[in-house]
């Protein structure tokens, strides 16, 4: 009976000391992952701040080399041109890809896809002047022109949109991570006080 009696007290002891370090293992894990979490938000707006400012830079450095082009007729300055559209080009897929795992968002999706329009349109056009320039056609360049600046403002509102969105999305991302921490610490408190209970309890039982 007395072995009996110690056997469930070091089951009791056993369990407890199991469940204070598996409590400990989740405050862990936990913590881990809320940094992870958090330093991946950290990096997605850092990121996209950093890609909105330099794609309205390339966007004025393009409309200002356009205007040099219309007043000098410069080859070297058009492969400047062709070499900045390019590397917009490289940043909007970067930006495309800091928001691939964002993809359940429908809003965001339907932001992307008007972005992807409009730069598509700013291409389209850009390349009509660039053309009309190489031919010293000055009629057609004015009238692309106004349609060039006009796809560029509406593109620089749709990628500030965007940015504004992303924050939003990834500030309630934060809200939701904190709200569900209030949960996981209820369990981990809870964990504890039983755990601690159980170590306690099994001592006393059997120093007494």
């Amino acid at each position: 009976m007395k072995k009996l009696y110690l056997f469930i007290i070091y089951l009791i002891l056993t369990f407890g000391i199991s469940l204070l370090i598996y409590t400990g293992y989740l405050i862990n894990i936990n913590i881990k992952n809320n940094e992870n979490i958090i330093s991946d938000i950290e990096y997605k707006q850092i990121e996209l701040i950093k890609l909105s400012i330099e794609i309205s830079n390339l966007v004025q450095l393009n409309d200002s080399m356009i205007d040099q082009l219309s007043l000098i007729h410069d080859e070297q300055k058009f492969k400047e041109l062709v070499k900045s559209s390019k590397k917009l080009s490289a940043i909007l897929s970067q930006l495309y890809s800091i928001l691939k795992t964002e993809k359940s968002n429908k809003q965001l999706i339907d932001i992307l896809e008007v972005i992807r329009a409009r730069y598509s349109g700013y291409v389209s056009i850009e390349k009509e002047l660039i053309s009309y320039l190489q031919e010293k056609n000055s009629e057609d360049f004015k009238d692309a022109l106004y349609g060039y600046r006009s796809t560029a403002t509406y593109f620089l509102y749709d990628i500030k949109k965007l940015l504004n969105f992303t924050n939003t999305l990834l500030k309630n991302k934060v809200i939701e991570l904190k709200n569900a921490n209030i949960d996981i610490k209820k369990y981990i408190y809870l964990s504890l006080l039983t755990s601690s209970f159980l170590i306690l309890l099994s001592l006393y039982l059997i120093l007494r």
